[in-house]
């Protein structure tokens, strides 16, 4: 009885610390080419405007209400993360085209509302891609690859969203963990008896 105890217990705090990383992967190519000036396909907007883009620019472009769209995350190069997800640039300090977007492990981004990326240049045509992102489970990585190579750069990315709140993991994680600290609890009386 006590190695089942055990057992379970470390089986249900594996479980809890194992998350099975999934990916996403995003580049401009993802946005076919359709002679619009902004609508680019059917989940990808891109603009020209060099400022930074707020919820008006781009309820403007997205035709998605502009309460729906409010900054949930935003990593800037060179720059500090919100919390709860870290991203790293990559291919030059000066000059990223990569950059890859990670959960840190609390509270994710609910994208049940819809959820909008986006990635910023200002120097290069165009200048913003928007795309949406409203089937992302808020914790699998997104991986952006081959912005603005040979002449641009990554100045930042945001997500944009109607959720404007962030989940506690699922119930089926809590869960496990209740089972381990149970199967723990079971075994150090078990001992102590």
């Amino acid at each position: 009885m006590k190695s089942i105890l055990r057992i379970t217990a470390v089986l249900a705090a594996l479980s809890f610390s194992a998350t099975a990383a999934a990916q996403i992967e995003i580049s401009p190519g993802d946005c076919a080419e359709s002679g619009a000036d902004y609508v680019l396909g059917e989940t990808c907007w891109t603009s020209d405007e060099t400022r930074q883009p707020d919820s008006n620019s781009l309820s403007t472009l997205t035709g998605v209400g502009e309460d729906m769209l409010t900054e949930l995350y935003k990593a800037e190069v060179g720059g500090d993360d919100d919390p709860g997800y870290t991203t790293t640039f990559t291919n030059s300090a000066d000059d990223p085209s990569d950059a890859t977007i990670v959960w840190d492990g609390g509270g994710f981004i609910d994208c049940s509302e819809g959820c909008y990326l986006t990635v910023k240049d200002g120097n290069h045509s165009p200048s913003l891609y928007v795309f949406d992102i409203s089937d992302w489970n808020g914790q699998d990585s997104i991986i952006l690859t081959d912005f603005w190579p040979r002449g641009g750069a990554i100045s930042n990315v945001a997500i944009w969203g109607g959720g404007g709140e962030t989940k506690l993991p699922e119930p089926g994680t809590l869960a496990l963990l209740g089972l381990g600290l149970l199967g723990m609890g079971l075994i150090r009386r078990r001992h102590q008896v």
